[in-house]
């Protein structure tokens, strides 16, 4: 009894019943853990960070957390803090870093290098240069050609 209709009906339903289970299995394996309902509904404890420079609200009192910082980067920092709690599978940080200000660079050289219009006479550093402006094209002609066919010209 090999109808083609049943056929068709069997691979629909069996496309359908594939794409349900699919979707069920990446949830089972993508799974976070729940955040508990108590989280969203409590207040939040309001905290500063730096010196009061930042405040930010957490649903606990965050605890002050060491910040560890590559050495090439923690030789630039003048002052850091954070604060940080785990709890109810949530991980919160919250970090401040206070970095050293850098000599500014004039055109992308470098600081102790002066550039080199400074040197010219008359100008300074600091001047832009004005590009000179561009004359406008001459508007387009509208001369005929000459015919070259027999007519005569009066």
């Amino acid at each position: 009894m090999d109808s083609k209709p049943l056929k068709v009906l069997m691979t629909i339903v069996g496309v359908l019943a594939g794409i349900y289970v699919a979707r069920h299995v990446v949830d089972w394996f993508r799974g976070e853990p729940a955040v508990p309902a108590e989280v969203l509904t409590k207040q939040w404890v309001v905290q500063s960070l730096g010196g009061g420079e930042l405040r930010l609200e957490a649903p606990w009192p965050l605890n002050p957390t060491p910040v560890e910082l590559p050495s090439t980067i923690s030789k630039n920092v003048e002052s850091s803090s954070s604060l940080s709690i785990e709890k109810d599978g949530l991980y919160i940080l919250a970090a401040r870093l206070k970095m050293i200000a850098a000599p500014a660079r004039l055109r992308g050289r470098p600081a102790e290098r002066p550039p080199t219009s400074a040197t010219s006479p008359g100008r300074s550093p600091w001047t832009p240069r004005r590009r000179p402006r561009r004359s406008p094209a001459p508007p387009p002609t509208t001369s005929r050609r000459p015919s070259t066919g027999n007519a005569e010209s009066p």
